[in-house]
């Protein structure tokens, strides 16, 4: 597992992702392999997130994502804080930097939520983050590939 350290987190998540997905393809003869990333959208739309990344991809002359790629990439809107406070009981919108509100705490409890929602078969409560229903989607596909 790969941590941007320090600086701008999304410039290192676009500049290793290609070089991870040439190295999972790489390995393509072992099928327990994958690859999740996960990229803040900040204040782009996350479909732009996910375009810059197909663009990081064809820029390094590889083929974009497939369904045949074990690859999983969640983008939190705004940041993964927004997810975090959501999942501790808080209403979001995605608009709003929960940063300052999200303490330590908060980080242990979120993935036990997480693992609730999926028991419950991605029920998902009302204002459940658009954002957070597509990265559980990604998480479906991670045990139920395309």
């Amino acid at each position: 597992m790969k941590l941007s350290r320090r600086g701008d987190a999304s410039k290192f998540v676009r500049a290793e992702y290609p070089k991870e997905i040439a190295f999972l393809r790489s390995r393509s003869y072992q099928p327990n392999r994958l690859l999740i990333t996960m990229i803040d959208a900040d204040r782009h739309a996350v479909e732009q997130r996910n375009k810059q990344l197909d663009r990081e991809l064809k820029q390094k002359e590889l083929a974009p994502r497939s369904s045949q790629d074990r690859v999983f990439v969640l983008v939190p809107k705004r940041n993964v804080d927004t997810w975090i406070w959501f999942l501790n009981d808080n209403d979001v919108n995605e608009a709003d930097d929960y940063k300052s509100s999200v303490k330590r705490e908060h980080c242990r409890h979120a993935p036990e939520e997480l693992c609730e929602l999926r028991k419950s078969g991605w029920d998902f409560r009302a204002g459940t983050p658009p954002s957070l229903i597509a990265g559980c989607a990604e998480l479906r596909n991670i045990e139920n590939p395309p």
